[in-house]
């Protein structure tokens, strides 16, 4: 039978996860899930370890400030 986990606990295995201090594998052992499945839930949901990328716009002032280096 599949479970269906809502968006908040993922959101707290993900946190749990950030938190670790056992290995991948291992955490996703106690936890009782795949690792596949963690490693859907980051792709996701967004890396635990790494942030999220911003949109940023790029200003003519800056492009002449990058070229001048």
């Amino acid at each position: 039978m599949v479970t269906r986990r809502s968006q908040e606990e993922v959101r707290s295995l993900l946190e749990g996860y950030r938190q670790r201090s056992v290995t991948r594998a291992e955490f996703c052992r106690q936890q009782g899930i795949a690792t596949s499945t963690l490693d859907y839930y980051v792709r996701r949901y967004g890396s635990p370890k790494v942030g999220r990328f911003a949109r940023v716009k790029i200003t003519a002032q800056a492009r002449e400030a990058v070229s001048a280096r």
